[in-house]
């Protein structure tokens, strides 16, 4: 089994460098996401995206006394919940058939994978 700080450290720092490539690099992103090439105003809306990430990702490493079970608990709430929408989110673009970009279903397994052991831990 793998230790809940384990686990916390891997997704936040995968949600970290999701949010560094969003709002470095907005429009490669997307098109390995999605398929599609944003424009205007959508390139600064995945910039806003990338600093969610970003900020949702430091939130949720482990620090310190937050190793403990107990202090990793809201962590592990805002991750399982985050990673569950992200994959039914990315299953449903995925299933409409218009956006497919080479990276989409990758994500949609690393985020399932996720939330399936974050679901392990909050009902321990």
């Amino acid at each position: 089994m793998i230790a809940t700080s384990s686990l916390l450290t891997a997704s936040a720092s995968v949600e970290i460098g999701a949010g560094f490539a969003l709002m470095s690099s907005p429009r490669t992103a997307v098109r390995l996401l999605l398929g599609l090439e944003p424009r205007g105003s959508s390139v600064v809306a995945t910039r806003a995206v990338g600093l969610g990430l970003l900020s949702l990702g430091l939130a949720c490493l482990p620090r310190g006394r937050a190793r403990h079970r107990r202090a990793s608990v809201p962590a592990i709430r805002a991750l399982l919940g985050y990673n569950t929408l992200a994959a039914v989110c990315l299953s449903f673009v995925r299933a409409s058939g218009r956006h497919r970009g080479i990276a989409l279903m990758p994500a949609i397994v690393l985020h399932a994978a996720f939330a399936g052991l974050f679901a392990g831990r909050a009902r321990s």
